[in-house]
């Protein structure tokens, strides 16, 4: 085969493998790029070189065909390969996320207590709150509920008159005894100070606690 032929037919060859993997492969462009520009580009300058003396049009093709060559090679190396930047996870963010309530309860002999919902959701501290449900009738008939902080510090929400047992009257107060003390009349030694944040609120008549509702304090 004549030596122009062969140097066409090693660049036809090249450019062939270069695009068929390029389209149909799974390996990355850059590394392809890379061992077409190490297997076929070498062996292609170095017969331009030994046809240097020849005079005609097909070297000066050959050259124009190898500048092209280099360009798109460039372009795939440059472009896609992947980028050396370390690319950090975003930090992850956590939100209170109120338990979903449910819509009705049933009164029932030594039930376990149920909170279907509240009066509000919000308020500032001194608010004064509405606990729906059923079973909230404790020890001698009371009607009494619990609040905790973040913390997992308990206070002692003594409902009001006016409470059933599906309707329990609180007032959100500060600070607030953690212990129910009003038998034994002994003063109050432990309290929970209310500040800005969400709490849990739950009702615990015959040791069976309720459910939880969440309540946030502005």
């Amino acid at each position: 085969m004549h030596k122009r032929e062969k140097q066409l037919l090693v660049f036809r060859e090249g450019i062939e493998r270069l695009f068929h993997i390029l389209i149909n492969g799974k390996v990355p462009g850059y590394v392809i790029a890379e061992s077409v520009l190490r297997h076929n580009l070498l062996d292609i300058i170095n017969l331009s070189n030994k046809n240097m003396k020849q005079k005609g049009s097909v070297n000066s093709i050959v050259v124009i065909l190898i500048i092209v060559l280099i360009i798109i090679i460039g372009y795939v190396m440059f472009y896609q390969k992947p980028s050396s930047t370390v690319m950090v996870n975003p930090p992850i963010t956590s939100s209170v996320t109120p338990e979903t309530l449910p819509s009705t309860c049933k009164d029932e002999t030594e039930g376990i207590p149920v909170i279907t919902s509240f009066s509000k959701t919000e308020g500032i501290v001194g608010t004064q709150l509405e606990i729906r449900g059923c079973n909230f009738a404790g020890f001698e008939g009371d009607k009494n509920a619990s609040i905790e902080n973040t913390e997992g510090v308990v206070g002692f929400l003594k409902g009001e008159a006016g409470s059933t047992n599906n309707l329990i009257k609180v007032t959100l107060k500060s600070p607030l005894c953690t212990k129910d003390n009003s038998y034994s009349g002994l003063p109050c030694t432990e309290w929970l100070t209310l500040k800005p944040g969400t709490y849990k609120i739950f009702t615990n008549p015959w040791g069976k606690k309720s459910n939880i509702a969440t309540f946030t304090i502005k």
